[in-house]
């Protein structure tokens, strides 16, 4: 009967929310890994801009993904992706 307790004390301590501080902690990581690998793990080609049109190509691990922006003033790049298309890539050895 002890055992079961402590299995539950532990899995209550496990599930509780975090406190106030940790949360916006763990939004921030959630936020910046993502974007970390994406450095480590993409190659972009070079963008093609036309007016306030752009494509570019993207590698990201074995896909290549077709990405379409528009200049979107109230962006922090100033760029709003507007549709990618991504398909399996292995190179030719």
């Amino acid at each position: 009967m002890k055992r079961a307790a402590l299995i539950l004390a532990i899995t209550v301590g496990l599930s509780a929310p975090a406190a106030a501080g940790q949360e916006s902690d763990t939004d921030a990581i959630k936020q910046m890994v993502p974007s970390y690998l994406g450095q480590l793990y993409s190659i972009v080609g070079t963008p093609v801009i036309s007016a306030d049109h752009a494509t570019v190509d993207v590698r990201l691990f074995s896909h290549l993904c077709h990405v379409s922006l528009d200049r979107a003033g109230a962006s922090a790049t100033g760029w709003l992706v507007q549709s990618q298309q991504c398909e399996d890539y292995t190179p030719q050895r």
